[in-house]
């Protein structure tokens, strides 16, 4: 993880750029973990024939559950 200064005012979930770089997108953590638990319960649904989708769901919650400030 990278920390960087406090911002004023705080950051919002939403896209963010720095300079001229391309812009991306920030999630915050409380969101973030509610999405992850979003995403598990969505993949948890899908059919076997669906397993690709369900890997690609699982991936994307692990990296937003690395948000968790307890682990």
């Amino acid at each position: 993880m990278r920390a960087l200064a406090p911002a004023e005012p705080r950051v919002e979930t939403g896209p963010l750029q720095f300079g001229d770089d391309w812009p991306g997108l920030f999630i915050r953590g409380d969101e973030a973990l509610g999405l992850a638990d979003t995403l598990n319960a969505a993949a948890a649904f899908l059919p076997a024939e669906f397993s690709a989708i369900r890997t690609l769901l699982n991936s994307v919650s692990e990296l937003l559950g690395s948000c968790n400030k307890a682990e």
